[in-house]
């Protein structure tokens, strides 16, 4: 397992959706009680210890920051321009979210998931979407976390369509070229 996985999310939902959700809160990990479980099967995570932490996680307070204010700072924290981008297109409806340089850690996964897993609560279409935790620069086939994200729901899950991988492969490539052409050095 490589110490930098990547991830691709693509969820389609109507403008009205998508505004609302960046002005939400993003939620909590405890909004979802499928960490624990997710978690063992990883190995080197512990289920009581993960628990711990998703109660603890959540009694954090937040502040008022939006999830549009979360998505901001995360693009711009990255080191170098496009390792973590964000794309919605209000004529397809979809929007599409990716980094290069995501994490492993248990914090990062029970502080980071939850706010992108709840996109679930504001689409109103009825596709299925993904978000695919991955090793794409070395592995692409090691799915390390796959999440569906249907409307009001999001569910851990052992495969996503061949398709979908394809899809974010080509994203990641192209979002890697170009940041390698931003950031030469």
């Amino acid at each position: 397992m490589s110490d930098t996985p990547s991830f691709y999310m693509r969820v389609k939902l109507s403008p009205q959706a998508y505004a609302a959700y960046l002005e939400s809160d993003g939620g909590l990990p405890s909004d979802f009680d499928d960490w624990a479980e997710w978690l063992n099967t990883k190995g080197n995570y512990d289920p009581q210890d993960t628990q711990v932490l998703v109660d603890e996680y959540s009694e954090v307070e937040r502040g008022d920051r939006t999830v549009k204010e979360s998505l901001e700072g995360w693009c711009a924290s990255s080191q170098c321009y496009g390792l973590t981008m964000s794309n919605y297109d209000s004529a397809t409806g979809i929007w599409q979210f990716s980094s290069l340089d995501f994490s492993y850690s248990v914090y990062t996964l029970l502080v980071s998931l939850p706010f992108l897993r709840n996109v679930c609560r504001y689409k109103d279409t009825a596709d299925t979407d993904y978000l695919l935790i991955y090793d794409f620069m070395n592995d692409s086939t090691n799915h390390f976390g796959i999440f569906t994200l249907e409307q009001g729901r999001s569910s851990i899950v052992e495969s996503v369509p061949e398709a979908f991988v394809a899809e974010a492969n080509a994203h990641l490539s192209k979002q890697y070229d170009l940041c390698i052409r931003a950031n030469p050095d």
